[in-house]
């Protein structure tokens, strides 16, 4: 989730593409082992304008399938460490176990 929390509102400068910047994105990392990241790109100002104290969150959906593929946004039993991104803004990775 980003927040807004000013008393005004705001439009990103985002980075990348002018046309369409990267905004959201995330970083999986299996522990131990290999990490696997994706970006999404805004398509639409709406993931730029933010009204004041606006949130807006943007969810990340994984199915849990018995081989690992970051492709194929499949995870296997096990721990994860995941951390969210907005523009060049990364959150602290949060440990996450996926189980059947």
């Amino acid at each position: 989730m980003v927040r807004n929390p000013r008393q005004v509102s705001v439009v990103i400068d985002a980075p990348g593409a002018s046309v369409y910047p990267r905004t959201f994105g995330y970083d999986i990392r299996r522990l131990p082992g290999p990490g696997g990241a994706a970006r999404l790109i805004a398509r639409d100002s709406s993931t730029l304008v933010f009204r004041p104290f606006e949130t807006k969150p943007w969810l990340f959906e994984f199915k849990v399938a018995s081989e690992l593929n970051y492709q194929r946004d499949e995870l296997s039993q096990g721990r994860y460490l995941v951390s969210g991104d907005y523009m060049r803004h990364r959150t602290w990775g949060d440990t996450i176990t996926v189980t059947r």
